[in-house]
């Protein structure tokens, strides 16, 4: 598939540049307009620009590759009675429930139920990586529109809140509503 073209924000001294590169490295674009900063350290913000084939080929692809809710409330009830990780559990962002399980090395965030109807649950909304320093982690979020965009985060807030890039942030519900919500 074709690289689309890429959007960049630099925010140096509370100044932004924008800019629009085509097939680049942004860690190279980056570094070039870090040579004329006083600063050692900038904001990067990349927003790649997809087609509207691009969008729906996305779209199918989540669509067309849901899991059985069956699967996800079993497997999602042993992933929390063994507590392997932090990010273990379901969460909201108060459109959607989400369960997030460890499969085949990734943290794998799915739909649970949506107030969104074009939304079904099954689909994968995020996939995560622990960074390697074990603190945080990295992936893939798929915005309501089937937009994928880099995250970063982690666990915060002794465990309730689960903050990303781009300004998300998805709660915790707590195990008595994990109870309610599985015997629905």
């Amino acid at each position: 598939m074709k690289r689309s073209i890429h959007f960049l924000m630099f925010t140096i001294f509370s100044f932004h540049i924008y800019g629009q590169t085509k097939n680049c490295d942004c860690r190279t674009v980056s570094g070039e307009v870090m040579k004329y900063s006083k600063r050692d350290y900038s904001l990067v913000n990349e927003m790649p620009i997809y087609s509207e084939k691009q969008l729906e080929f996305y779209k199918d692809s989540i669509k067309s590759n849901r899991v059985c809710l069956c699967w996800i409330e079993a497997f999602i009830d042993d992933e929390i009675k063994s507590v392997q990780s932090s990010i273990i559990g379901i969460w909201t962002d108060d459109k959607s429930n989400f369960a997030i399980l460890k499969s085949k090395g990734y943290y794998k965030a799915y739909i649970l139920d949506s107030t969104i109807d074009s939304i079904q649950h099954g689909e994968l909304k995020a996939e995560f990586l622990l960074n390697e320093t074990g603190n945080g982690f990295h992936g893939i979020y798929y915005s309501y529109n089937y937009t994928p965009m880099h995250i970063e985060g982690d666990v915060c807030k002794e465990g309730t809140l689960l903050v990303l890039t781009r300004g998300l942030i998805w709660r915790r519900l707590k195990d008595a509503q994990i109870i309610d919500y599985m015997s629905e």
